[in-house]
């Protein structure tokens, strides 16, 4: 979150832990620790860490090789992709992850254990999704754009993209009554913010019922009446605008 705040606000890559010593979480359950033990013996199945190895291992592509907000790219802030963020680099590289994430599934997390389990078993979904989306845009924003095509519409449509992957996770966080502090923490009011806008220009379309579709179920999800917020005021001048 914070390295994601870092970037929203237009402080680039420089406030990233580019090097850090955490090391990988050991595959063990709380009733294999004990005070008197010695050494941390790892179980060669599924244990309940599923959740935070999975988590570190995405962590851990994020600040190896780091995608620039699309909100900032499109205001210039990134003018030059480093090597691993290169088109055919980052795809291998996301593909890369893909794999090896769907290999820590298999052999770490059991959905039928529980719903930590269950959980975890959807991140890399919604990690990989939101990855690729950031990536092409990434990709598309110096290339030439069309009349019909400008990157005003490119950014829109990646943002929308990008608001409308996690909303599958919390459906299942409040049908199960778990999780919701943790889907809750990849909002971005600014993803919102500039589809409202864009809906002041736009009023039909597929894109245009499925941005309407998308704010609903926010203003659902988070408390985004409380007009006292500031941002939440900004958001429902947009919203009533369009």
């Amino acid at each position: 979150m914070d390295a994601g705040t870092s970037l929203a606000s237009g402080l680039g890559q420089s406030l990233l832990p580019q090097y850090w010593n955490t090391r990988e979480p050991s595959n063990v359950n709380d009733s294999d620790l004990y005070p008197a033990m010695g050494k941390v013996e790892e179980t060669s199945g599924p244990s309940e860490m599923a959740f935070c190895e999975i988590s570190h291992r995405i962590a851990k592509f994020h600040v190896e090789c780091t995608i620039t907000s699309p909100l900032v790219l499109q205001n210039g802030a990134a003018t030059k992709l480093s090597p691993c963020l290169q088109p055919l680099a980052m795809e291998k590289n996301i593909e890369n992850l893909d794999a090896e994430l769907a290999a820590r599934i298999q052999s770490f997390n059991d959905p039928t254990l529980g719903p930590v389990h269950d959980f975890a078993g959807g991140l890399p979904l919604m990690s990989v999704e939101r990855l690729r989306e950031q990536a092409h845009f990434a990709a598309e924003v110096n290339e030439h754009t069309s009349k019909h095509e400008t990157t005003q519409y490119k950014l829109f449509r990646t943002i929308l993209a990008l608001a409308e992957t996690p909303l599958k996770f919390y459906d299942q966080a409040y049908r199960t009554g778990l999780f919701s502090w943790f889907v809750k923490l990849q909002f971005q009011v600014d993803w919102l913010l500039l589809i409202a806008v864009q809906l002041c220009q736009r009023v039909r379309g597929q894109e245009v019922e499925t941005s309407w579709s998308v704010l609903g179920r926010y203003y659902g999800y988070h408390e985004l009446y409380e007009l006292a917020v500031e941002t939440n005021r900004t958001l429902a001048s947009q919203v009533l605008k369009a």
